[in-house]
């Protein structure tokens, strides 16, 4: 059919009950032309004869959000229909979801299933031993100790490097896969840029501990609840080229992931980043109150 849903991607490949996801593609809102809405369904079909019909959230002719419901645990293709079932489309990329089991592990409501894949009850504080950083500097250096910290996470096998509300000094931070830097609230919580400006990234996945070949692809990287600020907030010229990269890097092509992106599973949620990109911005302004 030349109007059939046409379905190309999912948003995730794996899931558990009471996550939403969404499927992009085309045509999935018939009203685009001239039909009814109500006539897109979606299910979930495990290829042995068994369908599950999914309650549809949002709705436009490129993409369809769904709420997973409750199912079985298993692999199952989804299915979109624009015709009221007569004609099912699965995502052309070839996915397939799975639903897992849920662990009740997402601390910081990530809404994704591989939010309880991060060792988050690994928990280093970098203001006690051996780190002592003090958040009640208004200068310094804490770039050494936040980065043996990162080290000591990846050493256990990830975890989250905590900063408790202050400040924070640093020229340049490398989350390796596994380890989330988490501030206590996004606007009390301040990693205050001091490197040279231009010419890099402040805070980039790197792996600085491990040879490439061990760790291809960079995943489950978290940045959470803090403020990057600058000491100089209107100097253009004194910030970094990039604040935040993560997921670029690759065996085949160390630095430059562009051609095979295979980094995944990386999220920055509650940052607060807010530069003008040519005056400067009100870093200087926030009142905080708790």
């Amino acid at each position: 059919m030349m109007n059939a849903a046409r379905a190309l991607f999912m948003s995730d490949s794996q899931s558990y009950p009471g996550i939403s996801l969404e499927v992009t593609g085309r045509n999935f809102d018939p009203s685009e032309f001239g039909g009814a809405a109500a006539t897109t369904q979606l299910q979930l079909n495990n290829g042995s004869g068994d369908t599950y019909y999914q309650t549809i959230t949002n709705l436009n002719p490129y993409n369809v959000t769904f709420t997973v419901g409750t199912l079985p645990a298993g692999t199952y293709y989804v299915e979109v229909s624009n015709d009221s079932g007569h004609n099912w489309s699965r995502p052309s990329s070839g996915q397939t979801l799975t639903i897992v089991a849920h662990t009740g592990t997402d601390p910081l409501g990530l809404g994704v299933t591989w939010a309880q894949d991060f060792r988050s009850t690994n928990i280093i504080n970098v203001t006690q031993a051996p780190y002592n950083t003090n958040p009640n500097d208004t200068s310094g250096n804490d770039t050494t100790a936040l980065q043996n910290a990162i080290r000591a996470a990846q050493v256990a096998g990830g975890g989250v490097v905590y900063l408790p509300n202050g400040n924070y000094y640093c020229a340049g931070l490398s989350p390796p896969p596994g380890v989330v830097l988490e501030g206590q609230y996004e606007y009390a919580t301040k990693i205050f840029y001091i490197g040279p400006g231009g010419g890099g990234s402040f805070i980039a996945s790197y792996d600085l501990y491990s040879d490439y070949y061990k760790q291809p692809v960079m995943q489950l990287i978290g940045i959470a609840r803090l403020s990057i600020l600058m000491p100089d907030p209107t100097t253009v010229s004194a910030r970094p080229d990039v604040f935040i990269n993560l997921g670029d890097v690759t065996v085949s092509n160390p630095g430059n992931d562009e051609a095979l992106r295979l980094a995944n599973r990386n999220f920055i949620a509650n940052v607060n980043l807010t530069y003008d990109l040519a005056t400067g911005d009100p870093s200087g302004s926030y009142v905080v109150s708790q």
